[in-house]
């Protein structure tokens, strides 16, 4: 309390000054330091000399731009054109001195939900921040670069001059989104839930089988054993191709974005090419069946070793994706990346035009 006396008492002694607020159009509210004290035209007598900030608005959905006054004595006028200052916009830059201005900064991004795009150091040894809104994608900042979202990589200046990264990021993988990773997974566990009903269809084809080649035309169950060993021969083909075609579909939705096309895809692209070789040369080299009634054996095995070709090809599917989803259009975005100091600023794109 007797600090606060203290204070008022100084205040007291020095001469007051006379605050005159005006405002293109008039009738327009009026804050000082924050706080609605009135209207265009606006007059403050008995004011403290010091430095504050004010405020005109003339809509309340539009925050009015902060403009500090010096107030001395005698009268201090200040004239606000609120339509030209409606076309400017405020950029969201902080600055912070002091050691511990960097912890100072980023207490400040979490608390607002902000991040920092850009981190530079002043002339004075404090440090300038740049804000932007946080997304839903989290730590991850985004710019608009021809309609598209892509990622803003920024770089930090240290004390010795030295580059550093603002946050960790990869340079080449880009991780697709949660709906499409999410989405891909899907597709790939159904594909693979009918490669294991195919499997299953198959074994059970072989085991019918096995039984229907050791009958002769003149038993009874031959018939019946016949259409028991036929009956396994669509469903395996069909969840065999389905299978390859959904996980075929879910690497299309979720293998991460690359800039060209990596290693690894054309190595798939070749297994897939050999595989499918395979699967036509077994097709090749399958035996006869001349009449089933006749020559159970061997369309049993015509049947079981088409269906192994079935699976080769099947599989070839995905491996032959991989190469050619990054052939047409899986390139990583177009990486913005940048760094700057208190005399000069760097801006590069990095990605495919």
């Amino acid at each position: 309390r007797e600090l606060l006396e203290r204070v008022d008492a100084a205040i007291a002694r020095e001469p007051l000054g006379r605050l005159v607020v005006e405002s293109e159009p008039s009738g327009c509210a009026v804050r000082l330091a924050g706080v609605a004290s009135g209207q265009t035209p606006f007059t403050l007598v008995d004011l403290a000399q010091g430095t504050y900030g004010v405020q005109v608005e003339c809509s309340p959905e539009d925050r009015g731009r902060v403009h500090r006054v010096e107030v001395r004595t005698g009268e201090t006028r200040v004239h606000i054109d609120t339509r030209f200052e409606s076309v400017l916009r405020s950029r969201p830059i902080v600055h912070a001195h002091g050691d511990d201005a960097l912890d100072a900064l980023k207490k400040l991004s979490r608390r607002m939900d902000v991040s920092i795009v850009a981190l530079e150091p002043t002339a004075r040894g404090g440090w300038t921040a740049r804000l932007i809104e946080r997304n839903d994608v989290g730590e991850r900042v985004e710019l608009g670069l021809r309609g598209e979202a892509h990622e803003f990589v920024v770089s930090l200046r240290d004390g010795d001059g030295g580059s550093r990264p603002a946050r960790s990021s990869r340079s080449d993988d880009v991780e697709r989104s949660p709906v499409w990773l999410a989405t891909g997974l899907v597709l790939v566990a159904a594909g693979v839930g009918a490669y294991g009903g195919g499997i299953a269809t198959h074994r059970l084809r072989a085991k019918a089988g096995d039984t229907y080649a050791e009958l002769q035309a003149t038993d009874p169950e031959f018939v019946q054993r016949q259409q028991d060993w036929l009956a396994y021969q669509v469903p395996t083909h069909v969840l065999a191709y389905v299978g390859g075609a959904f996980v075929a579909a879910g690497f299309a939705f979720a293998l991460p974005e690359r800039e060209g096309t990596p290693w690894w895809a054309w190595l798939s692209g070749g297994v897939g090419l050999l595989t499918a070789g395979l699967g036509a040369a077994l097709v090749v080299t399958l035996p006869d069946c001349e009449q089933v009634a006749e020559t159970q054996r061997a369309c049993v095995n015509r049947g079981q070793g088409g269906q192994r070709s079935s699976f080769l090809v099947s599989t070839a599917l995905p491996l032959l994706t991989v190469p050619f989803t990054y052939l047409f259009g899986r390139d990583a975005p177009v990486r913005v990346e940048g760094s700057g100091s208190a005399t000069h600023a760097t801006l590069s794109l990095r990605g495919t035009f």
